[in-house]
């Protein structure tokens, strides 16, 4: 599977083998066949207990990851389609969120949002700060949580 992609003269797995990222080739029906380094560092499994495996044995349901040992992990992932030399094949490319443990458990009241103002994702001090729950964050604009809320939040405490 070395050859699956050819740079001028280098494989794509000889670059891949340097990335920090997890990157995987997936079949048409989704076993692995062929991972990286960073792929066994991962999730804890040597190289040859993943191949020809289905790639659920890693990432039972997205944006989680499952380590060897069983413990879970959240993930972010690209899947690319590609036309490899012996068929179509999915590239799957895998980093940990390391910045979700933080952001959920943080004491500041932190929101992410889109350009165009949508709520993507609150943490739970600041759904606790403006009085809305996760979910009504996902339906109202940052324009409309009002200061005179966000006051009355405050001092009824």
């Amino acid at each position: 599977m070395a050859g699956i992609l050819n740079l001028h003269g280098e494989t794509f797995a000889h670059f891949a083998e340097l990335s920090r990222d997890a990157m995987l080739a997936l079949d048409v029906q989704g076993r692995i066949l062929w991972l990286n380094a960073q792929t066994e560092r991962m999730f804890g499994y040597p190289r040859q207990e993943l191949i020809g495996r289905p790639i659920e044995i890693v990432i039972p349901e997205p944006p989680l990851g499952c380590r060897k040992d069983g413990s879970r992990f959240a993930i972010e992932s690209v899947l690319t389609p590609v036309e490899g030399r012996e068929g179509p094949i999915t590239l799957a490319v895998v980093h940990e969120e390391w910045w979700r443990p933080a952001f959920e458990s943080s004491a500041i009241g932190i929101a992410m949002g889109d350009a165009s103002g949508r709520f993507l994702a609150t943490n739970a001090a600041y759904q606790q700060m403006l009085g809305y729950t996760e979910a009504e964050f996902s339906s109202i604009s940052p324009s409309s949580t009002s200061c005179t809320r966000m006051t009355a939040v405050r001092t009824s405490r």
